[in-house]
């Protein structure tokens, strides 16, 4: 009898000496450990969105849009701050001043412009363009990573749609809108029709205790970020468990809502036909089947509503993707020059921006830069048949930060400079009849750089482009 006592209270302490320990654990830790925010954002694409992409500390937990940009948040990599509005970009005042021209760019971190300086982004350098000319204009990016067309729509409702913008750049379907489904789609989520189950609601009430938040703080986004890692694998593979994000239908009815959203506020709506990098790691060019059908969707509903549009495929078909594009998704600070100036164009030739006036004034092309097959790199700059007869200038540099590569043998601007202009004073002339100039460039104090970037100047004003990168 005594045994049988003996071993039930081993048993009792056993079981009832971890709960005591986790217990006192807790008394100790709500005592004397402020546990640091870990904020819910109910979408469990975000919590891990922010280690893939290198923003931590960017996002807030957001009821209509599941997360948005936070407010005084800082750019973990370019260093501007988000504004009061939850933008990116500069403060300004919501109310639209007299005379300007106000542009809205929505989309997701295409849009927003990842790893890219503010002035770099498409929609910044459309408004540096404009300005060159002399409008007054202002372009407000309502880029958001992660977001999709449903929470692009709400976030257009919630935060853009006040500021009465007479033009909205609408570029979504690249990536996030046939993503994988975590349980159900944006748009079922957002509508409430999501009910969280009896896991997560148990769940919920563990991340009450401290002993938990603890543990999560130290290792919450690991396992977060596998686990989100294995769900991506799965839609890779083959259709994704829970569906897309937003299904191809909710699409249609979702553009449709907003391009009904931008008529109804009298603004033009231009229409951003994505695309992929075909040649992503040097494979055999891929095929996107998912990408094409959202594609297809945006083309249709733009020639049914007589919209501009500005086809990515078409567009990049013309350079080098590699260059063009810094991963699968985003474009580089390359391809957002070649979006800024082609949406340019697409504007003027709709009607919602005037004609381009005095041609000696108006933003260069970029200057393009292709290597031969002999590695001698071919300079060209096009200015136009306006300005046949222009005088020009090419300027080298090589930076270490170019790519995020240090060069082998780092060469200072001037350096760079002084070299190619000692070897080949065709880098400063005329341009041709036709408006262009060409030059060949091979110098071999410059191969052991891994990048080089090369910029143009028309006449003797402060009318550059833009530089442009190569890999010699």
């Amino acid at each position: 009898m005594s045994a049988r006592k003996s071993w039930k209270g081993r048993l009792a302490v056993a079981l009832v000496s971890p709960l005591v320990l986790l217990f006192v654990l807790e008394l100790v830790l709500r005592l004397f450990w402020a546990a640091p925010e870990v904020p819910t954002l109910r979408f469990r694409f975000a919590n891990t969105m922010d280690q893939e992409l290198g923003l931590e500390g960017l996002f807030q937990p957001d009821e209509k849009t599941f997360w948005s940009l936070r407010p005084g948040a800082r750019h973990p990599e370019a260093k501007d701050v988000i504004t009061s509005g939850g933008l990116r970009g500069p403060e300004r005042p919501a109310a639209k001043p007299p005379g300007t021209l106000r542009i809205a760019v929505l989309g997701d971190s295409c849009t927003f412009g990842i790893r890219l300086a503010d002035p770099k982004t498409f929609g910044r350098r459309l408004e540096a363009s404009l300005e060159r000319e002399g409008a007054r204009v202002e372009v407000w990016n309502g880029g958001v990573p992660g977001f999709t067309i449903y929470q692009g729509l709400v976030h257009f409702r919630e935060r853009l749609r006040t500021l009465q913008p007479d033009v909205v750049v609408l570029y979504f379907g690249a990536w996030n809108d046939f993503n994988a489904a975590f349980g159900a789609g944006d748009r079922e989520r957002g509508q409430g029709a999501v009910q969280p189950s009896a896991t997560e609601r148990a769940l919920a009430g563990l991340m009450e205790l401290r002993c938990v938040q603890l543990f999560a703080s130290r290792y919450g986004k690991t396992l977060r970020y596998r686990h989100w890692r294995r769900r991506v694998d799965e839609w890779l593979a083959g259709e994704p468990q829970d569906g897309y994000r937003v299904p191809l239908e909710d699409f249609s009815e979702l553009a449709r809502e907003f391009l009904d959203e931008c008529e109804g506020l009298g603004a033009k709506a231009v229409v951003v036909l994505p695309e992929l990098n075909s040649t992503w790691k040097d494979k055999e060019p891929i095929h996107f089947p998912r990408l094409d059908r959202y594609r297809e969707v945006l083309s249709a509903l733009a020639v049914e509503r007589g919209l501009p549009t500005v086809d990515l495929r078409a567009l990049f078909a013309e350079g080098d993707h590699a260059e063009l594009f810094r991963d699968l998704v985003h474009p580089s600070a390359r391809g957002h020059v070649w979006l800024a100036l082609t949406l340019e164009e697409e504007l003027r030739r709709s009607g919602a921006l005037p004609a381009s006036g005095d041609p000696d004034v108006s933003a260069l092309r970029p200057l393009a830069a292709v290597r031969e097959a002999d590695g001698r790199l071919r300079l060209r700059l096009e200015g136009g048949p306006d300005r046949a007869g222009a005088s020009f200038l090419i300027l080298g540099s090589a930076t270490p930060n170019a790519f995020g590569l240090a060069p082998e043998r780092p060469l200072d601007e001037d350096r760079v400079s002084a070299l190619l202009h000692e070897r080949y004073p065709a880098l400063t002339g005329e341009l041709d009849a036709s408006g262009a100039a060409e030059v060949i460039v091979d110098l071999p104090e410059l191969k052991g750089q891994r990048a080089l970037g090369f910029t143009a100047r028309l006449g003797a004003g402060e009318d550059w482009t833009d530089a442009v990168w190569v890999t010699p």
